[in-house]
């Protein structure tokens, strides 16, 4: 008869063996090449994407988009929705964030091993690692540009214009009181402003694409009439409205006030 010691060991090692097989499934499932939707190929396993070189640069009206996909990011997630808004290039970074961009992609490649972060929406592929980035073409739509559907977006009612792009360093901390920020993934002005207003806010601003910020009037040693930037600089494309309106921009947000804000308010630009 086997000993129970013996029946134990041959029970751990089974464990073992079955765990060990599981991951080489994984790692193998991570190694393969991911079904892409059709056009899209692999530019660059892993490029550097952080700081002065990031892979797209923020140039013209709706240069770029930014999502950030919680529980859903894949390759072909991502390829997908760049494509449907008018995008011939993407790059997949932190897991979760998929970038959209018009310009071609400036390459500086690193090892694939620094590119590990599991796809939020499937972890048996990778999307992108820290402060790097997978990058992707379409070839079809590669130098088009998503159009602008206008520089006067529609907005919840009781909304107007308060500064159309001012610099923000720091997610409204600073200029707003009670601010509170929200990411959206159909965020344009007028979800962000109606976001706003149902939850009791009086000052609402649009930023990084996907950011909605919200405020309950200015701070009072804000003066966002000295922030004021051009409205070029607020060119990243909103992740709802198929992309075709303005969204601010990195350090970038379009503010919006309601009717019932009852503070001073010095050089706006409505």
């Amino acid at each position: 008869m086997f000993s129970t010691q013996l029946i134990s060991a041959l029970a751990l090692s089974a464990l073992a063996c079955a765990a060990s097989l599981d991951m080489v499934s994984v790692l193998e499932a991570r190694a393969s090449a991911p079904a892409l939707p059709s056009g899209w190929k692999l530019t660059s396993a892993c490029a550097e994407d952080d700081g002065a070189q990031r892979v797209f640069k923020s140039s013209g009206s709706l240069a770029l988009q930014r999502n950030v996909l919680e529980e859903t990011n894949t390759p072909k997630a991502c390829l997908t929705l760049c494509g449907k808004n008018g995008y011939g290039y993407a790059a997949l970074r932190y897991g979760t964030e998929c970038w959209c961009g018009q310009s071609k992609p400036v390459i500086k490649s690193k090892p694939k091993s620094q590119c590990d972060r599991p796809c939020s929406g499937d972890d048996t592929q990778i999307c992108g690692g820290h402060t790097r980035s997978a990058v992707y073409t379409n070839s079809a739509l590669a130098g088009k540009k998503p159009t602008l559907i206008s520089s006067s977006p529609k907005l919840s009612s009781g909304w107007s214009v308060a500064y159309k792009c001012i610099n923000d360093p720091e997610l409204g901390e600073t200029l707003l009181k009670s601010t509170k920020v929200y990411e959206m993934q159909n965020n344009t002005p007028q979800a962000c402003t109606a976001l706003c207003a149902k939850n009791g806010y009086t000052i609402a601003g649009v930023e990084y694409s996907n950011e909605c910020m919200c405020g309950k009037g200015f701070r009072t040693d804000a003066h966002p009439e000295n922030l004021k930037k051009p409205t070029s600089e607020c060119n990243m494309a909103c992740t709802g409205g198929n992309g075709r309106l303005t969204c601010g921009a990195g350090h970038r947000v379009q503010l919006y006030k309601h009717a019932s804000f009852k503070g001073k308010m010095v050089g706006m630009d409505a």
